[in-house]
This record gives C-alpha cells, structure tokens and sequence, in this order.
C-alpha cells in the first residue's frame, strides 16, 4: 500500500475518482449507441469538418474547466479514432439489421445520402 500521512483521505478521493470512472464508462456506451445509429445514415465513416469541429468544441470546453487542452484532445482523438473504428465494424458485419434495419434499406438511404451530394 502508497503510505501516505491521510490514508483516509486518499482512500475518499480514489473513490471519488472510481465514481467518476463509471460515469465516463456510461457515457462513452451512450456515445457508442448514438454513433451506431449514425453509421447506417452516413455515405462514409469519416468526415472531417465533423472532426475538426469537435475537436475545437472539446478543447473550448477544456479551457474554461481550466483543463489540460492537449490532454483533452488526447482523450477525444481516441473517442474519435475507436468511433470510427466501431461505426466500419458495425457497417462490415452487417449490424444494421440488429437494429431492425434491412441491408437493402440502408442501401437505398446511402443512395439516397449519395445524390444529395
């Protein structure tokens, strides 16, 4: 065991931070369900305006949380990098009809999403 002169206190603030470490694990699942739903609607996995902006969006809110902004933006790299990385998995296996989403039907909404553009 870390000696410490509070073992008491030290023992109250890890859990503190056990508490919070639960909540950012219910959040990023949230997250993930939001950016399955989003896979089957989007022509591509990555879009980079999108990217930027949250990335810009996060490091504002670092820095008035008073907030390391690089370690901010370290964390959100890699909330942005395993997204991507999910919403190919999810695309490749099929996921949609998990969803109760036919293939075809996401086919045609890709179309759909494709002439917009």
């Amino acid at each position: 065991m870390l000696k410490t002169r509070d073992p008491l206190r030290l023992t109250r603030l890890r859990s503190r931070i056990d508490i919070l470490d639960r909540e950012i694990v219910r959040l990023l699942a949230r997250r993930l369900r939001f950016v399955g739903a989003l896979s089957i609607l989007k022509s591509r996995v990555r879009d980079t305006r999108r990217e930027a902006a949250v990335m810009e969006r996060v490091a504002r809110q670092a820095r008035r949380c008073g907030a390391d902004e690089v370690f901010i933006r370290g964390i959100y790299a890699a909330v942005l990098r395993a997204s991507r990385e999910f919403q190919r998995s999810r695309l490749s296996s099929g996921q949609g009809a998990r969803l109760g989403i036919s293939a075809e039907r996401i086919r045609r909404r890709k179309r759909c999403i494709m002439e917009r553009t």
